[in-house]
Formats: structure tokens, C-alpha cells, sequence
């Protein structure tokens, strides 16, 4: 059997564990959690052969022990996968990702809420696509997120988006279509957004605006992509986190 294949059945392992997890009493949560991440870090030191291609070995082991030891009984299923896409990202091989268990992806879909502009990405600098009710003017450029500069939030969002080795032109890619989805990963629930930019007559705004569900940008314009490209939990690991 080769490495590859070897690789991908040790995935669907852990996709399986991390299902049968939900499916569980919460009383030995953190030991179902533990076991799960003990899977997944034992197969990919047995069957992937590039762990530590990008990272050195003492680094990369610091980090999943680290890892490890932050799982307890009260760790949510979202911080879960948030933190194995941590970890996917540090190996650097855009072909790795993680799926989101269905609870999660059910939340996402139906409760969360996200930052409600459209943000397009150019080299260091983000500018606006469109906004729900015009809110900030198509083609004003961002300067921050409630007290973040743009580039800060970028580079951190990038933490969490696999790709190969040291290239940045997928990462873009995805934050230039879901933005708004790595930052409510990394930054949590938000209420509300100030947000500063720039309008292209050079004059500094502030203005805040306020969450939506995801569905309410689709309906309202907010994408650059079709409804069903966005909402499609098996397109979006494919295209996004492929």
C-alpha cells in the first residue's frame, strides 16, 4: 500500500473518531478529544512522509504536544478544528484539510455571524467589493478591523489556511473569497465591526457596522461567488481547504 493511500485512510480514521466523539456522552470528553489527537499524530508520523519538510522535528512536535495538552473538558468542537487547521497549516502541503464536523458546520450555516463586507485582497492592502446597504463604498480601502490593521489580520488568518511551503497565492485566494470565515475562526463571535477606511479621494472614515449571518450576505450580494458555491460544505473543503 503506498504512502499516499496510507495517509488518506488515516484521515478518514480520524474524520471517523472525531464523528463518533459527537455522537458520545460529554462526561469523558476530554479523554474521546485526546484519543482523537493521538490518532491523528500518529498517522501522520507513520504514514505521511513530508511532517517535517517545512518545520524541524523538535518544533513541530513542541506544537502538537502543545496542542495536546490544551484539549480539556470543556474544549468546544469549533476550537477543535480550529486547531487542527492550525496544525495543517504548519506542515506547509496545501493538499491537507480538515473537514468541519456537522454540529459545527451546522452553527456556521445557520447561527453564526460574520463581517458583513466584501474584502479583495492586493498584495499588502484589502479593499472593499461590496457591502451589505452600501455601508462602505466599493473600492474604499480597509485600514483596520476594530483596532487591527488589515495586514496584522491577514498574516494571522494565514496561519490557519494550508498551503505549499512558503506561497501565499492560495492563501489570498480563499481570504479574497471567505474572508469573513477565517476571521470569525480565529477572532470568535463579534457583534459588531469598527472598521476604518480609506475612500479613494484619500479621506480617513470610520464607521460600525454589524454581523450577519452567512446566508444574509448571499442573499444581499456580499460574494463574489453563486450561493450554492459558498454553501456547499463538501465545495468548500475542496476549493477552500484543499
Amino acid at each position: 500500500m503506498s504512502k499516499m493511500m496510507k495517509l488518506i485512510i488515516a484521515v478518514l480514521v480520524v474524520i471517523c473518531s472525531f464523528s463518533t466523539i459527537l455522537a458520545q456522552e460529554p462526561k469523558s470528553r476530554i479523554e474521546l478529544l485526546r484519543n482523537d489527537f493521538a490518532i491523528f499524530r500518529t498517522n501522520f508520523n507513520e504514514n505521511y512522509p513530508s511532517l517535517y519538510r517545512y518545520a524541524n522535528k523538535e518544533d513541530m512536535n513542541l506544537l502538537l504536544d502543545s496542542c495536546y495538552a490544551s484539549i480539556n473538558q470543556n474544549t468546544p468542537n469549533l476550537k477543535y478544528y480550529t486547531m487542527l487547521k492550525f496544525i495543517l497549516s504548519s506542515i506547509k502541503d496545501g493538499h491537507l484539510y480538515c473537514s468541519m464536523p456537522p454540529d459545527v458546520e451546522s452553527y456556521i450555516e445557520n447561527k453564526a455571524k460574520f463581517f458583513p463586507l466584501g474584502i479583495r485582497f492586493i498584495n499588502k492592502r484589502a479593499f472593499i467589493l461590496n457591502s451589505v446597504e452600501n455601508t462602505v463604498p466599493a473600492g474604499s480601502e480597509i485600514i483596520s478591523i476594530n483596532g487591527l490593521q488589515v495586514e496584522a489580520i491577514k498574516t494571522e488568518l494565514f496561519k490557519y489556511i494550508a498551503s505549499d511551503g512558503n506561497i501565499h497565492t492560495k492563501k489570498n485566494d480563499i481570504l479574497n473569497h471567505v474572508f469573513y470565515f477565517y476571521y470569525y475562526l480565529v477572532f470568535g463571535d463579534t457583534d459588531t465591526f469598527d472598521v476604518r477606511f480609506k475612500l479613494k479621494n484619500g479621506l480617513i472614515r470610520d464607521v460600525m457596522v454589524k454581523s450577519l449571518p452567512e446566508k444574509d450576505f448571499i442573499k444581499k450580494g456580499h460574494t463574489t461567488e453563486s450561493k450554492d458555491f459558498l454553501c456547499s460544505s463538501n465545495k468548500r473543503n475542496a476549493t477552500f481547504e484543499a
